[in-house]
């Protein structure tokens, strides 16, 4: 069994948040879910997480780039963004925003594949 990640998911669909957490966790993971940015800031500075996950789209003022742009501000993780919404248009706001995102998919991502990346991309941290 590979090593624990601290993984942070924002997600604002509580449904689809909840389900990725117990995945993860089934997978060994400690798994935190944020429904929107400010929620998100604060588990980040709580847990330290080693990789979040982004919806793009979320409800309030802020958008998923607002968010790993700040939460990478405190913590140097990888970010994966997700999004049911067009990918190029969350590539030129992260572009924009000098916002450094490594990997961005498209909705719906299958659980595995997204563990997959996950995985690859906190090992690798």
């Amino acid at each position: 069994m590979p090593k624990s990640l601290r993984v942070l998911i924002v997600e604002d669909e509580p449904n689809t948040g909840q389900a990725v957490q117990q995945f993860l966790q089934f997978r060994g993971h400690e798994v935190k879910v944020a429904q929107d940015a400010s929620r998100a800031i604060q588990m980040a500075d709580d847990m330290a997480p080693e990789v979040l996950v982004c919806d793009w789209k979320l409800a309030g003022n802020d958008d998923g780039v607002d968010v790993a742009g700040r939460v990478r501000s405190r913590h140097d993780i990888p970010v994966i963004m997700v999004t049911g919404h067009s990918l190029a248009h969350a590539r030129r706001k992260a572009r924009e925003s000098q916002v450094k995102i490594e990997v961005f998919r498209r909705k719906p991502v299958s659980l595995p594949d997204l563990a997959s990346l996950i995985e690859s991309l906190g090992f690798a941290s």
